[in-house]
């Protein structure tokens, strides 16, 4: 071949492989992944996973939420509270109240929202009690926002939402087509699981914002100089054994919730399956509002599971020292 020719054919050669470089540097990444796992999703979507060692890695923002506001603050919490016992370093007991009023602040929002879901009377007062709130609280503020969320708390008892929502399985045990009151049922289901997930909400945000109630008298400017280091270890022991028994609970409460929910979601997929090939008025209706409920009670049923892999975590983490 020519010297000119043989020029020619290697630019046409780079040609090519420039444009295959540049297309499989352009082609999107996710591709394969999503068909992956919409493969995958599609085989799984119907069966719960098992606990195992695995499952204690935990991940995305609501488990870690959940992690704090059952046990995780608790212990780093308690952790501080010693430092401060042996250093009384005023300024880092400074930063720590700050550090307190700022979640409390929060977490004090997100109970008034839960509060306001379940008493559609109080919710105008305990929403403009958590707005009221300021940067730098006192403990006097925080005393009087956890009383009034307490009252709600009372009026709102877990045993009666647990009760309810028992109710309401009874009424969806063998779930009828052609049952007139479905919807209803369904309807009733629903929201007797959204009153049982506010419920457990607002009592394990009552009880984090007086926990740190706790703390910030502990650690209040005028107290500081006073405590002895008793004080601070008895605080932090109380801190410890509360996020022991958080787990504890929330696991026992959480693994009853699973086994009774993965039930009414096999009767809710089954009767969402017979609704596909039935030849009814409202059938696709009715097939809209199953998938709904499906798809919630598949999510709160992770949620449990995820509760309870907490406990498996901590049972290894006990065994490993």
């Amino acid at each position: 071949m020519s010297s000119p020719n043989r020029s020619k054919a290697l630019l046409g050669f780079g040609a090519i492989v420039a444009v295959a470089i540049v297309a499989i540097l352009f082609w999107p990444s996710n591709v394969t992944k999503e068909d992956a796992s919409g493969a995958i999703g599609a085989v799984q979507k119907h069966h719960a996973p098992q606990i195992t060692q695995q499952d204690v890695v935990l991940g995305g923002e609501s488990v870690k939420r959940q992690q704090q506001l059952l046990s995780t603050d608790y212990l780093a919490d308690a952790a501080k509270l010693r430092s401060f016992s042996a250093s009384r370093d005023v300024a880092a007991a400074r930063l720590f109240e700050q550090d307190l009023a700022m979640r409390y602040m929060r977490a004090a929002r997100e109970a008034a929202e839960a509060a306001s879901r379940l008493s559609a009377k109080q919710a105008a007062d305990i929403e403009q009690a958590a707005s009221r709130l300021a940067s730098r609280l006192s403990n006097e503020d925080m005393q009087a926002f956890n009383k009034q969320l307490a009252e709600i708390e009372q009026l709102n008892s877990e045993e009666a939402a647990m009760s309810r929502l028992a109710e309401a399985e009874a009424s969806l045990a063998s779930i009828n087509l052609a049952d007139e009151q479905l919807a209803s049922r369904l309807a009733e289901f629903d929201s007797a699981l959204a009153r049982v997930n506010d419920t457990i909400e607002l009592s394990a945000r009552g009880q984090y914002l007086g926990m740190m109630e706790m703390e910030s008298r502990v650690v209040a400017n005028e107290e500081l100089a006073h405590r002895t280091a008793n004080d601070f270890e008895l605080a932090a022991k109380q801190l410890e054994a509360r996020a022991s028994q958080n787990i504890s609970e929330a696991a026992n409460r959480e693994e009853a919730m699973s086994r009774n929910l993965g039930s009414v979601l096999k009767e809710v997929e089954q009767a969402q399956s017979r609704t596909a090939q039935a030849r009814m008025v409202g059938s696709e209706e009715m097939s809209a509002r199953l998938g709904q409920l499906a798809q919630r009670l598949n999510q709160r049923v992770t949620a449990s599971n995820e509760i309870m892999a907490m406990r498996a975590s901590r049972s290894l983490d006990a065994r490993s020292q």
